[in-house]
């Protein structure tokens, strides 16, 4: 026996669903031949609303994401993230993440051994790092730095302490940012290779104190 066909509307003289939800607990839909002028002019109306609000998010979403792809002028740079120098990477971390609801994007990790006068460690200091990013696109970095005698804050005559921060940007054209930069006296450290060798980076020294690292990655070569 085979099995019976689904019940079509069309065939038994009644008209098609209205994909409409009618608001209640269950979420069934609604026969529009069975509505009465009032309640079929509601449902309208509201339908018209929602689409109009969705179209709009939409739009907003848009420009949201389009406004920040700009082309940007050579010798400029983008801005990235915030890097803050900590004493305690997890407790920043459960800052940043629980209260403030920022989306861990890196995990901290044990940063290689290297020399980095202009921030101020050793090449025997201990650096954790880690990223977290903002609903709205905003990054924070944490650098948990372990050494005898850091400094803190207030002593002025030091690169950076806890409770600094290093303000870090990708450059576009890094070698005429660092012209401009070595000619108004503002490096901290000359340009020059990254120790994975992937990019060119540079600091240099706000007007302020603040310390900025910049970087442009090497292009890619062609196999």
């Amino acid at each position: 026996m085979r099995p019976r066909k689904p019940h079509s509307p069309e065939k038994s003289g009644r008209r098609a669903l209205l994909p409409i939800s009618t608001g209640s607990p269950s979420r069934e839909c609604v026969f529009w031949g069975r509505l009465n002028p009032s309640e079929k002019q509601d449902e309208l109306v509201r339908v018209v609303q929602h689409i109009f609000r969705k179209i709009l998010l939409a739009f907003v979403a848009v420009c949201l994401i389009a406004g920040p792809a700009r082309a940007q002028d050579k010798g400029t740079a983008r801005f990235d993230r915030t890097a803050l120098v900590i004493k305690d990477i997890y407790a920043s971390m459960a800052f940043w993440r629980d209260i403030m609801k920022f989306e861990v994007v890196i995990e901290p990790v044990i940063l290689p051994k290297a020399e980095n006068k202009a921030i101020g460690w050793s090449d025997q200091a201990d650096v954790r790092f880690a990223r977290l990013q903002s609903p709205q696109g905003a990054g924070i970095a944490l650098l948990e730095v372990k050494q005898d005698g850091y400094h803190d804050l207030e002593i002025a005559d030091k690169p950076v302490a806890y409770g600094g921060v290093v303000l870090v940007f990708e450059a576009k054209d890094i070698d005429a940012l660092y012209q401009r930069a070595l000619k108004a006296g503002a490096v901290a450290k000359h340009l020059g290779a990254s120790p994975s060798g992937k990019s060119k980076q540079m600091n240099l020294r706000a007007p302020s104190g603040h310390l900025l690292e910049i970087y442009e990655f090497n292009p890619e070569k062609p196999e």
